[in-house]
């Protein structure tokens, strides 16, 4: 977030194509990751351009192994009360989402979590820098793990999201929408408070 924050100092038609390389880099480096991204105040980008909202999105993702790049335009009639980039431009605070569903070609969906920081440049909000990771890694850990014959496995969100699962039809669902049970045993609320736990599941 340093880096991208530094760029915002540079004269305003070297800003794009700067930040455009140090996410590049960073994506190249960093192949673990799905994707990595900038959103950036479109007031920092056009000097013509003056309203408080309005936003130029940097993305470069992996499709099927291969880097690829994407670029557009979001916000231009306001901001998009209650988005996770929105609840950043307020609070000004880095951002671990919980999992979602999402697709960069629109066809295949992944389960994934964004983490990200804040730009703050002058003591004002001007964007957000950060990467999307995909939970994939934890399917094949929770596969692998067999306590007991016939025992079925998953990994919780702290939002109650099915991570991975033994149990295909689950995964990315929340629990309480899948067992009743959760809902009723206040499963979320007991996550947050960091206790081990049980409940019983008729199935």
């Amino acid at each position: 977030a340093k880096q991208a924050t530094s760029l915002l100092s540079l004269p305003i038609d070297q800003r794009s194509e700067s930040l455009k390389q140090m996410l590049g880099s960073f994506a190249t480096a960093n192949p673990s990751l799905t994707s990595v991204w900038a959103s950036i105040e479109m007031r920092n980008l056009n000097s013509s351009y003056t309203n408080d909202y309005g936003r130029v999105r940097f993305t470069y993702y992996r499709d099927n192994g291969a880097l690829k790049y994407k670029q557009d335009t979001l916000d231009l009639k306001g901001d998009t009360k209650g988005s996770m980039y929105y609840s950043v431009k307020v609070n000004k605070t880095d951002i671990l989402s919980d999992p979602y569903w999402y697709s960069y070609n629109k066809k295949d969906s992944i389960l994934e979590t964004s983490v990200g920081s804040p730009l703050v440049f002058n003591g004002k909000f001007q964007g957000l820098v950060g990467y999307d990771l995909s939970l994939d890694g934890f399917q094949a850990m929770v596969e692998g793990f067999k306590p007991m014959k016939g025992a079925k496995s998953f990994i919780l969100s702290a939002d109650g999201s099915v991570i991975a699962s033994t149990i295909g039809s689950i995964k990315g669902k929340k629990l309480h929408d899948a067992y009743s049970e959760a809902a009723e045993n206040q499963v979320v609320d007991r996550i947050a408070k960091g206790r081990p736990f049980s409940f019983i599941v008729n199935d």
